[in-house]
């Protein structure tokens, strides 16, 4: 979150102090849209790697909690950093290149800094950075074994929140730059697989039928085995 510790910048380079002041003033931005339509920003979570060296590809990211509150009785996470980056996207997904990820977790769910939740939403975030790709709505990834012991699901798709106003999935920045804010889920192999195959609105039309949503339940029905 943004502080009030004030640092001399008078010697910088005009260049980069445009860059932090414009940086700095984004931030605020951000803040004040997550605060209005999700809730009070209870901590902010750094996740950098500790490396004796570091490249232009290395995410810098901020992870926000913001918990339970009688509107919207779920914690949230949600990155802060990957709209940093513009992402290498198709003709047809011109205006996709910055987006953050969230997920929405069970009340009863233990927050802490060492949370594995925070490890997948990074991994997630550097997907698109090292690959020289993008991802949007309807994307999908597997992850190759279960994405933690607690549970069997080991894929990710991501979608619009279906817990949040419509109004928080987009923040005009400027004219050029529109961050879109997309909701990771876990799925099983046969969801990933009946996702590939027929499709995400498919999908959605399963979750639908056994009223799944986008808050993670690591032990929910498999809406394809049933």
């Amino acid at each position: 979150m943004s502080n009030d510790t004030d640092f001399d910048l008078s010697g910088l380079d005009p260049e980069i102090l445009a860059a932090l002041q414009q940086l700095a003033a984004e931030e605020v931005v951000y803040e004040e849209h997550i605060q209005k339509y999700v809730g009070k920003i209870e901590q902010v979570f750094s996740i950098q790697e500790e490396k004796d060296d570091t490249s232009e590809d290395d995410l810098m990211l901020d992870i926000y909690w913001i918990a339970p509150t009688s509107a919207n009785p779920f914690h949230t996470l949600i990155t802060k950093g990957l709209s940093d980056y513009d992402m290498i996207v198709p003709e047809e997904a011109e205006g996709l290149e910055n987006a953050e990820l969230l997920v929405h977790l069970p009340p009863t769910w233990q927050i802490s800094s060492s949370d594995w939740i925070l490890d997948v939403l990074k991994l997630l975030a550097e997907y698109p950075i090292k690959l020289d790709t993008y991802i949007s709505y309807g994307h999908s990834l597997p992850n190759g074994s279960a994405l933690h012991g607690s549970t069997k699901m080991d894929a990710l798709v991501v979608l619009d929140s279906l817990q949040l106003d419509e109004d928080f999935s987009t923040l005009f920045i400027s004219d050029t730059k529109i961050i879109h804010f997309y909701t990771v889920v876990p799925l099983y192999t046969e969801e990933l697989d009946y996702k590939i195959k027929y499709g995400i609105r498919a999908l959605l039309d399963k979750f639908g039928k056994y009223k799944i949503n986008d808050i993670w339940d690591l032990q929910r029905k498999n809406v394809v085995t049933g």
